[in-house]
């Protein structure tokens, strides 16, 4: 028998206590056998132990011990959030063998027992993520894999206004709220709050995004939105002569630019 009878790989040499019995007697090495291994015990794998049999005894016998991949060291991997446009930050694994490890990364979500959720490719997108680093298995060491959740941050729009004073129109008008900061050629439409139609002053803020990248500051946006009175009314009128006593008179022709509520008074003056 062996003690211990197995081991896991540390690096050192593992020779076992060779123990030979006859029934209940132990025989003693040197005196009744020698014992002689393939190799010193030392990477993980299986040796063999063989006993030849001296003195009083004789014959051989063999043996295997065994030495496992280690199992115990771990992979531990971290790596810091960003936000939307900036450069991906990169992951850091440690233990044994960390210098080698891969990684890959999923959707915090997805189904990650399924291979075609995990892309070796840093993800671009805002959103919570999970990155996994592997450690591939050597002739002394498991396969180890270790996870850490990250996200990476909506941007933070800038909006600047514009038109923030028109005339009346009878519409519903609302000022320009052009955004800024954006990544690249990307597109961000945005939705204002009701703007203002009668003359006078209102406060548009701008209320949501259509882009899932990119967030409104806390405050949200908001401007004063002036609608000053229509400047000008523009009035114009024609009608055709008729003959004293007839009994058909023309209707005046009337075109004019201003608020349907005022409807247009013809009167008429010598």
């Amino acid at each position: 028998t062996f003690d211990p009878a197995s081991a896991t790989y540390t690096g050192d040499n593992q020779t076992p206590t060779v123990t030979v019995k006859d029934g209940d007697n132990t025989l003693t090495a040197g005196k009744d056998y020698t014992v002689a291994w393939s190799e010193t015990p030392n990477a993980a794998g299986t040796y063999t132990a063989t006993v030849t049999y001296i003195g009083d005894y004789s014959g051989t016998k063999t043996a295997e011990f065994t030495i496992s991949k280690d199992e115990v060291a771990t992979t531990n991997v971290t790596i810091e959030g960003w936000t939307y446009g900036e450069t991906a930050k990169t992951p850091v694994a440690d233990g044994i063998g960390a210098s080698t490890a891969t990684f890959e990364y999923a959707k915090k979500g997805a189904d990650t027992t399924k291979a075609e959720n995990w892309s070796a490719t840093a993800p671009t997108e805002a959103g919570e993520y999970i990155v996994r680093a592997t450690i591939a298995g050597t002739d002394n060491y498991v396969a180890k894999t270790g996870t850490a959740e990250f996200t990476i941050d909506q941007r933070e729009v800038q909006i600047t206004w514009s038109e923030t004073s028109q005339a009346y129109t009878g519409a519903t008008l609302v000022p320009t709220a052009t955004i800024t900061n954006l990544v690249g050629s990307d597109a961000c439409g945005l939705t204002l709050s009701d703007g203002v139609t009668d003359a006078g002053s209102g406060t548009v803020t701008v209320v949501g995004l259509d882009n899932p990248n990119y967030k409104l500051p806390s405050t949200a946006p908001s401007t004063t939105f002036t609608v000053t009175k229509a400047t000008e009314n523009t009035v114009s009128v024609s009608l055709d002569d008729w003959t004293y006593g007839s009994t058909s008179v023309p209707t005046p022709d009337v075109s004019a630019t201003f608020h349907a509520e005022n409807e247009p008074v013809v009167k008429y003056a010598k």
